[in-house]
């Protein structure tokens, strides 16, 4: 993968967060994520645990509609 590349990605997986889309989120992550956010030792391991603990925890949680459409 090309540093560009790299850049791109990480570029969609945030857009992605941002956007409340968890299905794309996911879809920029490797077969087998791991998360671990380490102010409160949370996170998940494989697909489905991550996927849960963005469900959950972070990817639409925090920014509403209005302000992710102007960042974007």
């Amino acid at each position: 993968m090309t540093p560009q590349s790299m850049i791109d990605l990480f570029q969609k997986h945030v857009s992605a967060e941002l956007a409340g889309d968890l299905d794309t989120t996911m879809a920029t992550m490797g077969d087998k994520p791991h998360l671990n956010h380490v102010p409160t030792m949370a996170g998940g391991v494989g697909r489905e645990g991550v996927r849960a603990f963005y469900r959950d925890h972070l990817v639409g949680k925090f920014f509403p509609k209005c302000v992710t459409t102007t960042l974007l």
